[in-house]
């Protein structure tokens, strides 16, 4: 059974937009290179 996150899963790899295939793109490179990720806005208040 295919749960809605599931489907959409399946129509962003396979599309062929632009915005889509940047975005993979970029996700490949920067797991691949394991890119850090740097905190922009801390939220917590200690």
């Amino acid at each position: 059974m295919h749960t809605h996150q599931d489907k959409a899963r399946e129509v962003v790899q396979k599309s062929n937009h632009a915005i889509d295939v940047y975005h993979q793109e970029f996700k490949k490179e920067a797991w691949a290179e394991r890119i850090p990720a740097e905190l922009l806005l801390d939220l917590q208040n200690e």
